[in-house]
């Protein structure tokens, strides 16, 4: 039994020696035109996924949240987030194609994300993405209309993105140009 305990420290030892010898290699490609392997890519998924899981784990979504108003995230959304996620039947700017990882198309994933834990996300960014947290920007409400604004993005079209723009343009409100 001590033998095998033995055997199993010094195994760990030498693992860690060679992952501390690698990364001090500089051998690891960290241009963001440069694609992660898909080893470090399975590893960062779940890493992302796992801790926005468990440090959204105490977030109550506000009775309501279903019926909140959307229009206010709407406004949030297109001056803040539309450039890198784009919208129904818009594009991301371009420059988002250099970015490793590239930001989600909301209008596809934003339903995968439970509404806590895409309040989190939206409150809190995400490390080594470009995804930056606005905690400091916007109150709890706004950040839970946007929240409310982006589980909808996969139910609207482009011809309702563009309406809601139409309508905040006219009302004077958007600063998008």
């Amino acid at each position: 039994m001590r033998r095998t305990i033995n055997t199993l420290l010094i195994l760990l030892l030498l693992s860690l020696a060679a992952g501390a010898a690698f990364i001090y290699s500089g051998r690891y490609n960290m241009a963001a035109t440069a694609p992660h392997t898909p080893v470090f890519k399975q590893v960062v998924e779940v890493l992302v996924e796992r801790s926005v899981a468990h440090h959204a784990r105490d977030i109550t979504v506000p009775g309501g949240f279903e019926s909140m108003d959307r229009k206010a995230g709407f406004k949030h959304y297109d001056e803040m987030c539309v450039g890198c996620h784009g919208a129904p039947g818009l594009e991301a700017l371009a420059v988002t194609r250099q970015m490793n990882p590239k930001p989600p198309a909301l209008s596809e994933e934003a339903g995968e994300w439970p509404p806590a834990q895409l309040y989190w996300i939206i409150t809190h960014g995400l490390k080594m993405t470009g995804m930056p947290g606005i905690r400091e920007l916007h109150s709890q409400e706004e950040r839970w209309q946007l929240t409310a604004f982006v589980r909808s993005l996969p139910d609207l079209t482009s011809e309702d993105y563009l309406n809601l723009r139409a309508a905040m343009e006219t009302a004077g409100e958007s600063h998008h140009h």
